[in-house]
This record gives C-alpha cells, sequence and structure tokens, in this order.
C-alpha cells in the first residue's frame, strides 16, 4: 500500500498515533488540539510513520475541517493513553 491509502485506512479506522509514554502520548493528544495537526506530526516522527506525518499535515492545513479532525484525534490520543 502507499502513504496516500495507507493515511486514508488509518483515518478511517480512527487509528491514531501510540507513543511510548503514557504523559507523552497525553502531551502530543493535549498539543494536537491547541496546534491543530502538530501533535501527530511529532507521534509520527517518533513512530517512523510517514502516513501519522502526513494526516498531521492535513489536519494542518485544511481549514475547519483539519480543525474538527484535529481535535478529536487529539482526545482520542488523551483517551488512549488512560
Amino acid at each position: 500500500m502507499g502513504v496516500f491509502s495507507d493515511a486514508l485506512a488509518r483515518t478511517k479506522a480512527v487509528d491514531v498515533p501510540h507513543v511510548n509514554g503514557k504523559l507523552l502520548q497525553i502531551a502530543l493528544g493535549i498539543l494536537n488540539c491547541v496546534f491543530f495537526g502538530v501533535g501527530v506530526i511529532i507521534a509520527g516522527f517518533l513512530t517512523d510513520s510517514v502516513p501519522d506525518m502526513l494526516i498531521g499535515v492535513l489536519q494542518l492545513v485544511i481549514p475547519f475541517v483539519g480543525w474538527v479532525w484535529a481535535v478529536g484525534w487529539g482526545v482520542v490520543m488523551v483517551l488512549n493513553a488512560a
């Protein structure tokens, strides 16, 4: 599969990035809610996941829809850390 199809599959499944460390996961989730997409981009770099980096960039550059998407993913990232 290509990067775009992987990103689409992860988006459809709401498969948020998982990083090692509960506090880091929570911090990235909150960061993603405040600075839309940045938390997912950093998580993508930490896990070497190009699809996650792409998703974060899309959250950052798409007006309103990206914001809603980023906040939703940030909340799921925090909930997955618990």
